[in-house]
């Protein structure tokens, strides 16, 4: 393959704007998903487990701060792209802005939010159980 057929470096930063894009759109979808199946569950078991009940709050809890920590996602990413240009244009080294390492840190705490609340809820369901 020859140089002039390898992407230009434009098409990898648009290809890894899109992959960002789609799992932006996928940690709403595991989040929000997650807590309307478990408000789902908990309209049927509030009456009669109360132990249950409780636990499953406490899941939709943490999968709402993993949805609360995706939504902020678009906004950091928004504001390190404006604030990584504007670098750019007065010659400064240096991509990164404190928006994009905000931006980093609410992906994987969205993920890590949905895990835990899976986590959580299989271990303290499973305790009940027993």
């Amino acid at each position: 393959m020859s140089n002039d057929q390898r992407p230009s470096g434009t098409e990898y930063a648009l290809s890894r704007a899109g992959l960002l894009t789609e799992a932006y759109k996928g940690l709403l979808i595991v989040n929000g998903g997650g807590i309307v199946a478990l408000l789902g569950f908990l309209q049927a078991i509030w009456a009669t487990s109360p132990e249950l009940a409780r636990i499953t709050l406490c899941g939709i809890a943490l999968l709402a701060l993993g949805l609360t920590a995706a939504l902020a996602i678009p906004f950091l990413r928004y504001h390190h792209s404006h604030h990584a240009q504007r670098r750019e244009q007065r010659g400064e080294s240096g991509s990164k802005t404190i928006y994009w390492y905000l931006f980093y840190c609410c992906q994987w705490f969205s993920i890590a939010a949905f895990g835990g609340g899976v986590l959580y809820l299989v271990i303290n369901g499973l305790a009940i159980l027993d």
